[in-house]
């Protein structure tokens, strides 16, 4: 992506353990499918996981996600707008 993952605006993530590890925000240009939108997008160098999921929030207000992690699959469906 060409990102200067440290150029982005610094703060701390709260993981499983209660520790805090760094976490660098940018926001990003973003497509899901037919939807285009920019996200705030966290990058962290010590998450230590394989399926990240930093960057929650511009995607999660705009769509239900639904994790299988025994095959690796994520589901994005739009919220329905009344």
């Amino acid at each position: 992506m060409g990102i200067k993952i440290e150029k982005g605006k610094r703060g701390y993530v709260t993981v499983g353990d209660g520790s805090q590890i760094p976490a660098y925000y940018h926001k990003i240009d973003t497509r899901l499918g037919e939807y285009e939108f920019k996200a705030t997008i966290g990058f962290s160098k010590q998450l230590g996981i394989g399926f990240n999921i930093l960057g929650q929030k511009d995607i999660f207000d705009r769509f239900k996600v639904c994790f299988d992690n025994n095959e690796w699959v994520v589901e994005f469906h739009p919220h329905n707008k009344s």
